[in-house]
């Protein structure tokens, strides 16, 4: 893996059980920061509950973690190389040498359509 394609810092979080005072849920609590090399694979629109969404898929390339699991963690693209983008991981793939991980991730936005 080339190092200087890692130019992007990410936060990877995992969702938390804790609760707070209250009892409710803390959501997501931060695991480490990494270096990563971000890339825009496609993008969609679409309209769903009176809402129009657009969906980014995202491949984020850094170092093999084996804890990093789909169903348990995200990312967080955090200034200053981000503007604060949230991924969610839908694969996470492994090279053949276990030295480099392959996240397909989604982002998406979503803009509420006035009537």
């Amino acid at each position: 893996m080339e190092p200087g394609r890692l130019r992007h810092r990410v936060t990877v979080q995992r969702e938390s059980d804790a609760k707070d005072a209250y009892g409710q849920s803390v959501g997501w609590e931060t695991v480490y920061t990494l270096p990563a090399d971000i890339r825009a694979i496609s993008g969609r629109d679409f309209i769903a509950a009176s809402a129009e969404r657009t969906t980014v898929t995202t491949k984020i390339f850094i170092r093999y973690h084996a804890d990093i699991r789909p169903t348990l963690c995200r990312l967080v693209h955090k200034p200053p190389t981000g503007r604060g983008e949230v991924y969610r991981i839908i694969a996470a793939l492994p090279d053949r040498h276990c030295r480099r991980l392959e996240l397909l991730c989604e982002e998406e936005f979503q803009r509420v359509t006035g009537n």
